[in-house]
């Protein structure tokens, strides 16, 4: 799958950087949630596989979590 992008985020209280691929359904996802606290594009137009789109689902349910 083509339609990804490669993200850095940073939840808030954190100093380091998080960076992964997700869908774009995803990115706009992790840009809305109140915990993150940066969130930008850094390469678009990356493959994805069906693994990694349910690794990054569950880290988005992790930053949920962490946001309650």
């Amino acid at each position: 799958m083509n339609n990804a992008v490669k993200i850095r985020y940073k939840l808030k209280g954190d100093v380091r950087f998080t960076t992964c691929i997700v869908t774009r359904i995803q990115y706009e996802n992790f840009r809305i949630l109140p915990i993150i606290e940066v969130c930008e594009i850094m390469e678009r137009d990356v493959s994805i596989s069906g693994d990694e789109i349910e690794q990054i689902n569950q880290k988005l349910i992790d930053a949920i979590k962490k946001d309650t």
